[in-house]
């Protein structure tokens, strides 16, 4: 449809990132007194249900797929990290979003 055309060409392409660390680092993590504050789940069992069961929600065969080990990236570095990889595909660049 017509639509469906313009709309492509005016929005960026799908981008998937799978984001991950290692079992220690995200048991680490999850047990952090900043994610108690916020009530976020702290319980390190769950970390390692997660790295045995768990599996990618989507995009494990799209054409733009990121996957990027965070175990040695602070917060702002992943998303520095993300967003310069996405700034790849997109055809107005981060200047355009920001």
């Amino acid at each position: 449809p017509k639509w469906v055309r313009c709309l492509a060409k005016v929005r960026p392409p799908l981008c998937v990132a799978h984001v991950h660390c290692d079992l220690e680092e995200n048991k680490r993590r999850i047990t952090s007194h900043d994610r108690n504050r916020e009530r976020k789940l702290v319980d390190p069992d769950v970390a390692v249900r997660n790295h045995s069961e768990a599996k990618p929600l989507y995009g494990k065969d799209v054409e733009r797929l990121l996957k990027l080990d965070t175990t040695d990236l602070s917060v702002a570095e992943a998303a520095s990290a993300i967003a310069d990889w996405v700034d790849l595909w997109s055809p107005h660049g981060r200047s355009a979003t920001r």
